[in-house]
């Protein structure tokens, strides 16, 4: 290996202001060393770049360029997705001779909405879980894009940027537990709010966990892992609730089981993925640019969440075929 292709940025004071994105881990050694995150991979960082040299790198290829666009291309898709929300009308849902239905104003929609909950729902049923839970998707998405993107600007702006990017996990999790609670717990108000409040509480401590310096190091990744799979998996807690109630007629079981199925299967796939940094911990240097495990993880992020948007408007179909006016 050249000189030219691996220099000695650790020797180099002038390295700390120059700029480069394909750099080789070995060389960013003490005042660089905070660059690196991943033993398995060997090059492709970035050096302490600038705002715009960081909006530059969109473009460039370096080993967080796949990690910046799977989440920037899925933070477009769910603001179309929350568009879609509200531009369909609830006709569509209830009548065959709807699927003619022209697409009304988003904007009517919204109030409609809105003037829907201050009347105290006159037997409507809601969208705003759904809303709830795809603003809160692009929320996770979009803060894992800037966090991505911008890490290599300064040490102090990255460990900010990666406090926000894991509070957007819990926020995801947290939203993507509304529309399923609500719906399906939608004749059992108390219930709905207890498992709503449960989760928040939940989230809350993971919150507190993760904002702890300690456990942003690169060590505690299984950790962290581990701790947004355990949260993730709190479903389980409220499957035997609603059994209970109506057994397997409640449609989370009879129409979105296999979709939360999906979702939490691909969530936990890419959380073990992300925790055993497979597969470049058996290859160090084949998966540098792409197909790494954090990349991985995004995509399936991003699939999960498809497939939990996908569910949520399932359920709510459901519900407005087989309304309850208990809430």
């Amino acid at each position: 290996m050249s000189e030219k292709q691996k220099p000695d940025f650790a020797e180099n004071e002038d390295m700390k202001n120059s700029h480069s994105m394909d750099v080789y881990k070995d060389v960013l050694t003490g005042d660089l060393s905070w660059l690196r995150d991943n033993d398995y991979i060997l090059r492709g960082y970035r050096t302490p770049l600038t705002f715009w040299e960081s909006i530059k790198s969109l473009f460039h290829s370096h080993n967080e360029t796949m990690n910046v666009w799977t989440h920037l291309i899925g933070t477009i898709l769910f603001f179309f997705l929350l568009y879609l929300t509200y531009a369909i009308p609830v006709d569509h849902f209830t009548t065959a001779e709807s699927v003619t239905s022209k697409v009304v104003g988003v904007d009517a929609m919204v109030k409609g909405e809105i003037q829907s909950l201050k009347s105290g729902g006159d037997g409507a049923v809601p969208r705003w879980p759904i809303t709830v839970f795809t603003l809160c998707a692009i929320r996770c998405l979009l803060g894992s894009t800037v966090f991505h993107n911008f890490l290599s600007t300064t040490r102090k702006t990255r460990a900010i940027l990666q406090t926000l990017d894991y509070y957007g996990i819990c926020i995801l999790i947290s939203g993507s537990y509304v529309p399923v609670i609500y719906y399906s717990f939608y004749d059992y108000p108390e219930y709905l709010r207890f498992h709503l409040a449960m989760v928040i509480l939940i989230n809350v401590v993971n919150v507190s966990v993760l904002a702890t310096p300690t456990f942003r190091q690169p060590k505690y990744r299984a950790l962290r892992a581990t701790l947004f799979t355990i949260v993730a998996c709190y479903a389980f807690f409220f499957f035997p609730r609603l059994y209970l109630l109506e057994g397997f007629s409640n449609p989370l079981f009879s129409v979105i089981f296999w979709y939360m199925m999906g979702m939490g299967g691909t969530y936990i796939f890419g959380a073990v993925l992300y925790g055993s940094r497979f597969p470049e911990k058996y290859s160090p240097g084949l998966y540098d640019y792409a197909f790494s495990s954090h990349q991985l993880f995004h995509v399936c992020i991003v699939i999960a969440a498809l497939f939990h948007y996908v569910g949520s408007v399932q359920i709510f179909i459901y519900r407005v075929n087989h309304p309850c006016l208990s809430l």
